[in-house]
């Protein structure tokens, strides 16, 4: 499994095709175009990781001081914690309104009521859980480490699904193929998994570096590699790599409102956008610092995590509300 590193390298310089230097509190100073950046912070944040859009309406973030937060799109936080939180990672809004997050200290699938109330399911094959997704039929897929994926229905049963192709994933998706995509870190390529435990692998030369986290979006999912490139597989499992390797070391990656796919660049301190045809834009702010993680919100801007900065930060979209 991936373990993070102590000492992230920093570039010297950042490239970007847009920077604004906005910080706030609760609102921006500035006239709120696309690319806008505004910081959140309070007391409810504390090296936020994983992020989601809630059955809610709200933005909800796994913390590292094991709790998740949520936040309206007004700024408003909330802090839930719970003794059976342990090192909460990936999390996602699931078919039954909960939130439910992938509990790596405990090796657990968690799940968290509407009323804060919290639940841990375990699984002997559960290992180094990593990243969780909604998939068919209302259940959760997610990653574990070495060579198994995962599932999890609303009722908390949990198949775990083994194939030695399957080498460390990290991040998962629902494909627009109705199966289950994801990572393959180890192997520099993406699989893909039917509800009945089918696996297929694609690889793709090019994929030099191993690839983290993926999303559906337009033309197929689009997924991030440790090499500074963004690569897209469509559902036939041909690949296009987008840009040009760098140390930015892009983190997590979703679809946008604006027909684009947009991804945070960890080592960068940057958001990125890249639209279908492969035009990129990065956006840039002083209170972006070790973004971890991003999320389409319901009002249509995007959201995502500041680690080193303990923020949640929202960047409008065209189509922000």
């Amino acid at each position: 499994m991936r373990v993070a590193r102590a000492v992230r390298p920093r570039r010297a310089t950042i490239a970007c095709a847009a920077s604004l230097a906005i910080v706030g509190v609760a609102a921006t100073a500035m006239a709120a175009g696309p690319g806008t950046i505004t910081r959140y912070h309070g007391k409810a944040i504390s090296g936020p990781g994983a992020i989601t859009l809630g059955a809610d309406k709200a933005i909800w973030f796994s913390n590292d001081s094991n709790s998740l937060g949520r936040i309206t799109v007004k700024g408003k936080m909330k802090a839930f914690k719970s003794s059976k939180i342990d090192d909460p990672r990936g999390l996602v809004a699931g078919p039954d309104g909960a939130i439910w997050f992938v509990n790596f200290g405990d090796n657990g699938i968690g799940r968290m009521a509407k009323n804060g109330k919290v639940k841990i399911y375990h699984h002997k094959g559960i290992v180094g859980a990593e990243s969780i997704a909604v998939g068919p039929h209302k259940t959760m897929w997610f990653t574990t480490e070495g060579s198994k994926i995962g599932r999890i229905t609303t009722k908390g049963k949990i198949t775990m699904f083994h194939n030695k192709g399957v080498s460390d994933p990290q991040g998962i998706a629902e494909g627009p193929d109705g199966a289950m995509w994801f990572t393959n870190y180890y192997a520099n390529g993406v699989g893909r998994v039917t509800s009945k435990g089918k696996f297929t692998f694609y690889r793709e030369q090019e994929i030099a570096a191993g690839p983290l986290s993926i999303t559906a979006g337009p033309g197929g999912l689009w997924f991030t590699n440790e090499d500074g490139t963004i690569g897209r597989v469509t559902t036939a499992g041909v690949f296009t790599i987008f840009g040009a390797k760098s140390d930015d070391y892009p983190g997590g990656i979703a679809a946008g409102p604006d027909h684009a796919v947009w991804w945070v660049n960890e080592n960068g301190d940057s958001v990125g956008r890249i639209t279908p045809a492969g035009a990129i834009t990065t956006y840039t702010a002083k209170s972006v610092d070790y973004p971890f993680a991003i999320a389409k919100g319901h009002d249509k801007s995007m959201w995502f995590t500041n680690y080193d900065n303990s923020s949640v930060d929202r960047i409008i979209t065209s189509k922000s509300k």
